[in-house]
């Protein structure tokens, strides 16, 4: 819910409010940002697991077998028989990247939670990224319309962030951790 809703569907609308279809479709390489600020979202609520950072993880080494032309029946066998995932598991994450002759999207969700770890414990704020899908390479240009009064503040910011719950694991993420440190037991 968080991931999707708190963060894709958000930044949609206030990407929508801002008149211009580029913040409500995304600038140029927005998705690993977006899409590790809803990996970011999972933790902040409470719900990265051991097996949702595993299945991330999966996702990546299947991108990156696929991309290295490796078979599908190869990349099941590496993710079921050296990485232990489950039959059923192995073949999902597999089918999910080869669909469609092959989608290596789901590499981004592990470097862009990292990115944004990494522009956390830099002291960068997540404020700006809920006025639309951007990536903290588009911070200047946000500045700079903002301060041509080009751009409206956020509508909506998730409310996850004011929540008992996220506000000590946001300050463990801003004093600098990793991904597998988000890992709850």
């Amino acid at each position: 819910l968080s991931h999707e809703i708190g963060v894709h569907l958000l930044t949609y609308f206030n990407g929508d409010a801002q008149g211009l279809a580029i913040f409500r479709n995304g600038l140029a390489g927005y998705e690993g940002m977006q899409e590790g600020l809803a990996v970011l979202a999972e933790y902040l609520v409470g719900g990265m697991t051991a097996a949702r950072l595993r299945l991330i993880a999966a996702r990546v080494i299947a991108c990156q077998a696929m991309l290295a032309g490796a078979p599908f029946e190869y990349t099941f066998r590496v993710l079921h028989g050296d990485f232990g995932l489950d039959d059923r598991s192995a073949f999902n994450v597999v089918l999910r990247v080869f669909r469609g002759g092959g989608l290596a999207k789901d590499a981004i969700y592990l470097r862009g939670v990292a990115q944004v770890l990494d522009h956390l414990k830099s002291g960068g704020s997540l404020t700006p990224f809920w006025i639309g899908k951007i990536s903290a390479a588009h911070f200047a240009d946000i500045q700079e319309l903002n301060a041509r009064g080009l751009l409206r503040a956020p509508r909506l910011e998730p409310a996850f962030l004011s929540s008992d719950a996220a506000r000590p694991r946001l300050k463990k993420a801003m004093a600098g951790i990793d991904p597998i440190d988000m890992v709850e037991t």
